[in-house]
């Protein structure tokens, strides 16, 4: 008999405990500041993410253009890579000598 009603009461403290807790998790103060500090962190972070989708399609859009404008090919060449057409002379000025005389 004894023990029937110490399982019995083993129970019943443990389901008031499992209510409390649950009330604690989901409604307490903390927690609700806490929600509210993590629902302000995720909406700064999907703004973010929609600036960097942003970002990333003009840069696929430039990325795109560049590769399909021959013109920009070769002015990359020329300017960065010193390329030249064939019969064409290179012809450098330095500003520092310029400057100097």
């Amino acid at each position: 008999m004894q023990t029937k009603f110490l399982i019995s009461l083993l129970v019943i403290l443990l389901s008031i405990l499992t209510v409390k807790n649950t009330w604690d998790f989901y409604f307490s103060a903390s927690n609700n500041s806490l929600n509210n500090i993590l629902r302000k962190s995720v909406i700064e972070q999907s703004e973010k993410n929609s600036e960097l989708l942003e970002k990333n399609k003009n840069l696929e859009n430039e990325i795109r253009s560049m590769q399909n404008n021959i013109g920009f090919a070769e002015s990359y060449s020329r300017e960065n890579l010193d390329m030249l057409f064939p019969n064409e002379v290179l012809v450098e000025i330095n500003q520092k000598a310029d400057q100097d005389e």
